[in-house]
């Protein structure tokens, strides 16, 4: 009997500790993957604000510039609240010639943290890396740059997968890089 109550106990003990280790998304072209990447060396993954942290994968439509707006990102608990977003800004000219004629797989976007409001060099796209940890923003700019890639765009089942990774600088001068950055997601999601 205490044989029985001692492999109890250790195995109550030992199922406490799960592997938390984070992992990467796969991406797998389906939207099943979800968002990650890893800031400085680390991991990082979508956590708190429901299941799965909060993400966001997006198209939208911004009537009063004639811009659609291209954004994936999510929050994270691993560092304190932080979050992070890759951005791309289109025409709307550019928006149908890219994305409806289904030239947006292999499109990769510089990371510039260029102003939208008024700039719409490189074929109508601007884009930018964002990163906030605990309420320090890191932004992309001219210096600080990365890429956003699309590897895979499916407008009949609302997915897209791709890759970003940026360097991003605050306001004192601190550093961040984001590398590894993968998404596979429906969209809207």
């Amino acid at each position: 009997m205490k044989k029985i109550i001692l492999l109890l106990t250790l195995i109550s003990v030992v199922s406490c500790f799960k592997d938390d280790d984070p992992e990467l998304t796969s991406i797998n072209g389906d939207g099943s993957g979800g968002l990650s990447c890893i800031l400085n060396g680390t991991i990082m993954n979508p956590s708190g604000g429901g299941i799965g942290g909060n993400r966001t994968c997006r198209i939208n439509y911004i009537p009063d510039e004639d811009i659609y707006l291209f954004a994936v990102g999510f929050t994270s608990g691993q560092f304190g609240f932080s979050s992070v977003s890759a951005v791309a800004f289109f025409e709307s000219e550019g928006y149908q010639g890219i994305v409806n004629s289904g030239n947006f797989v292999g499109q990769t976007f510089s990371l510039t943290g260029t102003d939208t409001s008024d700039n719409y060099e490189n074929n109508g796209r601007v884009t930018k890396g964002n990163l906030n940890v605990e309420g320090r923003n890191y932004s992309t700019s001219s210096i600080r740059t990365g890429t956003m890639t699309i590897l895979h765009y499916d407008d009949e089942e609302f997915t897209v997968s791709g890759t970003f990774e940026f360097e991003a600088e605050n306001e004192f001068g601190d550093i961040i890089t984001i590398t590894d950055g993968r998404f596979d997601s429906s969209l809207g999601y």
